[in-house]
């Protein structure tokens, strides 16, 4: 049913698996606590787990409430806005080409970066419209 089974995992992982209700099915977490029961992890430890998993849980939730209203300092945001066509640039070529170049974007919405995310993505379009601007009337 999981791979690799419940009975083979190591009782670290298995006090691991018992302890964190937002990356396992209530299934898995009963079924890792029967094993750990059936290996003899007394109840304590089952329970410290617990508390550690929920501890870290709640940090995560405050830091990521913490990254929600984070911003880039003026001159970062001066930089992207500069070298925002290159970097547009490079992303199509890296399609082109299979090669990964990351504009960031993806990692900003991982860490709940919500400000930040806004402001990078406003600052390519607006650095690339303006370079694309100004080429254009130069070619005039």
């Amino acid at each position: 049913m999981f791979t690799p089974s419940i009975e083979s995992r190591s009782t670290q992982e298995l006090l691991s698996i018992a302890a964190d209700q937002e990356a396992w099915q209530p299934e898995a977490r009963a079924l890792a606590e029967m094993e750990l029961d059936r290996r003899g992890v007394s109840r304590r430890s089952v329970d410290e787990a617990k508390a550690v998993a929920s501890e870290r849980y709640t940090a995560d939730l405050r830091q990521r409430a913490f990254n929600a209203g984070e911003s880039y300092a003026a001159g970062t945001m001066a930089r992207i806005f500069i070298m925002a066509p290159f970097l547009v640039l490079m992303k199509l070529i890296s399609w082109k080409f299979h090669f990964s170049f990351r504009l960031g974007l993806t990692e900003l919405g991982a860490g709940n970066f919500k400000k930040k995310y806004r402001q990078r993505m406003t600052l390519l379009v607006a650095g690339t419209s303006l370079w694309i601007l100004v080429l254009a009337s130069l070619s005039r």
